[in-house]
């Protein structure tokens, strides 16, 4: 039997819902994907021998060079949309399958869109987490739920600035991650904020929130922190907790992390590529290593909650 590691016992089981649960449905979706990449290539083929006889003609009627890119490139992008178009629904039922089975097993909710419950921006630009202008905002995967007494939310966003250009505009991503609430149902005496350490740039006040030393080295080579209650702030900021934090940007193979408590709530935003996706069909469905970066994810965020529950008990 395929054997899982983790952290929490949340997680307890998880081998068995492996085995009963998620691979019966993997496994016809293999069968699919399999089929993908024959499918994939006979069309290809057609495609290149259309291609072929289309430059053939270009060199024989003398036109100009810029048809052959032409008709390259339009080779190049049929093919794109045709692999998009077969491999999609394979990708996304495997995606589904996976967040929805493991999110549901440690008593989490999961679904791709939640148009219905996204992130308030404003909240997130006030505290200094997200650059304030925006003028595309995407949302995508959305988990919530209650652990250990504590409501998460978490979900995925892409966040764009249109910029001007010589030939029009373009959109440049300035913000792209997941971005994580965590309610543990108390009032902070303040606001802490923390931010990446921006060496010479990093200014005495933020917000009207004065600097906090963390104390510790190694921390504050990444961090920079600000409160409008110091003492709180060195309270909750404890190594322990910087650690968790520091494990989660690594877990999710991101950068930047950044966050603040504010309002009973502890607001997480860490950039990284688009996560939970169904890479490359060119690995079996069912390797297991697709269902370990799942766990290793969630587990991650569990670390942060565990982390702060401890404070709030000691306090």
């Amino acid at each position: 039997m395929t054997m899982f590691t983790y952290k929490h016992t949340q997680f307890e089981g998880i081998n068995n819902l492996y085995a009963d649960n998620i691979l019966p449905q993997l496994l016809p979706l293999e069968t699919q994907r399999k089929a993908v990449w024959p499918k994939f290539y006979r069309f290809a083929a057609g495609v290149f021998i259309a291609a072929a006889i289309g430059m053939g003609f270009i060199f024989k009627q003398n036109l100009h060079p810029l048809f052959f890119a032409f008709a390259g490139g339009l080779t190049i992008i049929i093919l794109r949309v045709y692999y998009t178009s077969i491999s999609n629904p394979v990708r996304g039922e495997t995606k589904r399958i996976l967040m929805g089975e493991i999110c549901r097993f440690i008593g989490l909710s999961y679904t791709e869109q939640d148009a219905l419950h996204p992130p308030v921006i404003d909240e997130w630009q006030a505290l200094s987490l997200l650059p304030h202008r925006l003028d595309r905002i995407a949302f995508e995967d959305f988990i919530s739920g209650e652990i250990n007494g504590t409501d998460m939310q978490l979900c995925e966003a892409k966040l764009e600035r249109k910029v001007k250009t010589d030939k029009g505009h373009r959109w440049d991503t300035v913000f792209r991650g997941s971005l994580i609430t965590l309610d543990f149902h108390r009032d902070f005496l303040g606001t802490t904020l923390v931010l990446r350490d921006a060496g010479v740039f990093n200014a005495k006040k933020k917000n009207g929130m004065k600097r906090i030393g963390l104390g510790e080295p190694q921390f504050e080579k990444i961090f920079e922190a600000y409160g409008t209650d110091q003492v709180e702030g060195r309270y909750l900021l404890t190594p322990v907790f910087m650690e968790k934090l520091v494990a989660l940007e690594e877990s999710v193979e991101g950068d930047k992390i950044r966050f603040a408590f504010h309002g009973g709530r502890l607001w997480v935003a860490v950039e990284h590529l688009n996560r939970f996706e169904t890479r490359s069909l060119r690995q079996s469905l069912t390797d297991s290593s697709r269902v370990q970066n799942v766990i290793d994810e969630i587990d991650a965020i569990l670390s942060i909650i565990t982390a702060v529950s401890i404070t709030k008990r000691r306090r």
